[in-house]
């Protein structure tokens, strides 16, 4: 198992067995059977793996352990994602420049407006420190996107998040009834 242990310190390391992981969403908290939850993780699971995910030399990092601390919230199965698939931030935010968070490098998707915060930041539901969030909030996200006022923005990604697991839920119903209609 040791050759499924995660790498450290080695930013840009080209894609490995951990993006293709995070590219399948094999954990449970990010997926129930075909059907992946959130709006985050349907929109980037399509991209292509850009850099293997790389943890901070900090401590030591086992398959076992990595697994087990994805799968306790669907955010770290998202933040995988995004540190797989994301754009590495030229200007990185304060909470990586200070060397928090789990991953090597500060990587952010390119959708701000569902998820405006970097990988590391997202961890462990921790977005509220990321400075990216933060500039969303208050003004023009580091995309070149314009967002309305907070609480608006706030209503309408709840309101995309709903349509969005309303339409999946609708998806995966008519592929039961076509699965079921084909065995008969």
């Amino acid at each position: 198992m040791a050759g499924d242990d995660p790498i450290t310190d080695q930013p840009n390391a080209p894609p490995g067995h951990w993006a293709a992981k995070a590219i399948k969403t094999l954990w449970p908290s990010g997926r129930k059977g075909s059907f992946l939850y959130g709006p985050i993780l349907p929109k980037l699971q399509n991209l292509d793996a850009v850099r293997e995910p790389s943890l901070r030399p900090s401590r030591e990092w086992k398959a076992e352990k990595v697994d087990f601390n994805i799968d306790l919230k669907r955010q770290n199965v998202e933040a995988l994602l995004v540190q797989t698939v994301g754009k590495e931030m030229n200007d990185p935010c304060e909470s990586c420049q200070n060397g928090q968070g789990l991953f090597v490098g500060c990587v952010s998707p390119e959708c701000a407006d569902i998820m405006p915060q970097c990988a590391n930041c997202h961890w462990g539901k921790q977005g509220h420190r990321c400075s990216f969030a933060k500039m969303h909030k208050d003004g023009p996200a580091p995309s070149t996107e314009k967002v309305g006022t907070a609480p608006m923005a706030s209503k309408k990604r709840k309101l995309a998040e709903i349509v969005d697991e309303i339409e999946m839920a609708f998806d995966h119903s008519n592929l039961l009834l076509l699965k079921q209609a084909l065995r008969l």
